[in-house]
């Protein structure tokens, strides 16, 4: 990183490093991810696979091949179990496992089980579910399903 005039702020051995976010910034270094702040301080060790960025105080983080989610002081806070995981938008985030996609909460509680076939935005709020070809329509904010399909 550079500042306005040109002059180098952070250190030249970052291989990548990210847009901030909430604060802090992930960065590459030896081919592991971890996370600084913006006084350029190591705040999450070197140690993933992958970081994304912040989003409701979550982060997704991957490890052994599996993603969890740690909050901004680098502790764990959703366990590494996830094939593939979205970023948290009000408060929900879409995870993947061997049986499906689900829905959990910044607790890592499944607010939609993980044995969705797939799930979609429909709206803002509204959120098209498929399992064994049938519907329904879940509503994030309220989040309970507005429709089911019958026999899903």
């Amino acid at each position: 990183m550079i500042d306005k005039t040109g002059k180098y702020i952070t250190p030249k051995d970052y291989d990548r490093i990210s847009a901030f976010s909430e604060g802090l910034a992930a960065v590459m270094k030896k081919d592991k991810w971890g996370y600084i702040d913006k006084k350029i301080k190591q705040v999450v060790p070197f140690s993933y696979q992958k970081a994304a960025d912040f989003r409701d105080c979550a982060a997704a983080v991957l490890k052994n091949d599996e993603y969890g989610f740690i909050n901004r002081n680098g502790k764990v806070i959703i366990d590494f179990m996830y094939d593939e995981v979205s970023e948290f938008i009000d408060g929900l985030c879409k995870v993947e496992m061997e049986d499906g996609a689900g829905l959990i909460d910044l607790a890592g509680n499944f607010v939609v089980p993980c044995e969705m076939d797939d799930i979609s935005p429909q709206t803002e709020s509204i959120l098209k579910l498929e399992k064994d070809s049938k519907y329904a329509y879940f509503n994030k904010i309220t989040r309970e399903y507005i429709w089911k399909e019958s026999g899903f």
